[in-house]
C-alpha cells in the first residue's frame, strides 16, 4: 500500500492576512448593502404597489379596505356570524395535525 506524504504548503499559496481581512470587509458591506435594499423596497411596497394601475371608464372608485379588517378576517361560521368575532374566538383552534377519519 503507498502512503503519500504531505506536501508542505508553499507561502506563495497562502494568502496575505490584510488580504484577508479586506475580503471580509467586502462582504460585510455586500450584505450591508442587500439589507438596505431589502428594507428600502419593504417599506415602499405597501405606499407605491398600485400608484401605475391605470384608471379607466368603468374603474371603481371605492376606499381600499383596511389592513385590520383583511388580516382578520374569518369564516369559521361555527364560532360566530360576525367575521370579525369569530377571529377572536377561533384564536385557539388547532388545525395541524388534523385527522379525518371515513367510516360506514
Amino acid at each position: 500500500m503507498l502512503i503519500k506524504e504531505k506536501s508542505p504548503i508553499l507561502s506563495s499559496e497562502i494568502t496575505h492576512r490584510s488580504i484577508f481581512t479586506q475580503r471580509r470587509k467586502i462582504i460585510k458591506a455586500a450584505a450591508g448593502i442587500t439589507v438596505a435594499s431589502l428594507i428600502h423596497n419593504i417599506s415602499n411596497a405597501a405606499t407605491k404597489k398600485y400608484i401605475q394601475v391605470p384608471t379607466g371608464p368603468y374603474s371603481a372608485t371605492l376606499q381600499t379596505t383596511d389592513f385590520e379588517d383583511v388580516s382578520n378576517y374569518t369564516n369559521f361560521y361555527e364560532f360566530s356570524a360576525k367575521t370579525t368575532g369569530s377571529t377572536l374566538l377561533a384564536k385557539d383552534l388547532k388545525t395541524s395535525p388534523w385527522n379525518v377519519t371515513v367510516e360506514g
